[in-house]
């Protein structure tokens, strides 16, 4: 399956058998605006974005320096399908190591004992568009 989103392409593969460096779990419904980081921004259907977002001197990346738990939480306007999914620097690559796909404008991810590295966050607007807000937080 492909779709294109803006200037990126992205093809869906499964794997049988992979396993990752860590888990994720279901929570009760996560607040956005009660983590730690925040992001705003809008997306027409069919496009997406990384966050945090980049800029002159830094890519769209965090460095989490210990393990522990990544959170993400995004909130897209009522009637959509944002989907939400947190992605490891790995060997030279940009792997998914948590996603939240579910057919709703709120999506969670608790990404628990994450190792250290670079990770970064991807927001789709898979279904309508609109305005979204994310929270997020890491192991510092």
């Amino acid at each position: 399956m492909k779709r294109l989103l803006g200037a990126l392409s992205m093809t869906a593969v499964v794997i049988s058998g992979l396993t990752l460096s860590g888990s994720t779990t279901a929570h009760a419904a996560i607040a956005c605006s009660s983590l730690k980081w925040g992001a705003e921004g809008v997306l027409e259907e069919g496009y997406g974005e990384y966050l945090p977002r980049a800029d002159h001197f830094h890519e769209a990346a965090y460095r989490s320096w210990r393990s522990g738990t990544h959170v993400g939480c995004l909130d897209g306007p009522v009637g959509t399908d944002f989907d939400l999914y947190l992605e490891k620097y790995i060997s030279g690559e940009w792997e998914t190591v948590a996603r939240s796909e579910t057919a709703s404008s709120h999506e969670e991810i608790n990404y628990i004992n994450g190792t250290p590295g670079w990770y970064r966050w991807k927001v789709i607007a898979y279904s309508g568009s609109g305005r979204y807000r994310m929270g997020m937080t890491h192991p510092s």
